[in-house]
């Protein structure tokens, strides 16, 4: 039996909208863990070795979108004030965040 007579006919079009750095075809990864958030990421190539380099996916380009403008902003830091227990966050700037080097990118899985 061939490959394709064992596959199902595709009935339905899954879209799913990636962070890709224009120049080098770099992919906004997922987080690494639960202690970080995604503004630590950086752009990083799809390696099936290492987990770390699994390219962020989001189900509508409206949702990449904010997450790229926010990400653009930097590195959005916890902060605590002692005694209070106040807790705040504090975006630091990234050298190198730049709008125009990053594209929302549409990718298509058929179920």
């Amino acid at each position: 039996m061939s490959p394709q007579a064992s596959t199902p006919q595709a009935s339905t079009q899954l879209s799913f909208w990636f962070v890709r750095k224009r120049e080098t075809g770099e992919f906004i990864p997922f987080p690494p863990g639960p202690a970080r958030g995604g503004s630590f990421v950086e752009p990083c190539l799809p390696n099936p070795a290492a987990r770390s380099t699994t390219p962020r996916f989001f189900r509508t380009q409206r949702c990449a979108r904010n997450f790229l403008l926010q990400w653009l902003k930097g590195k959005h830091v916890r902060k605590y004030e002692g005694e209070s227990g106040d807790a705040w966050v504090e975006v630091v700037p990234v050298k190198g965040r730049h709008a125009g080097d990053y594209e929302i990118v549409e990718g298509r899985v058929w179920i």
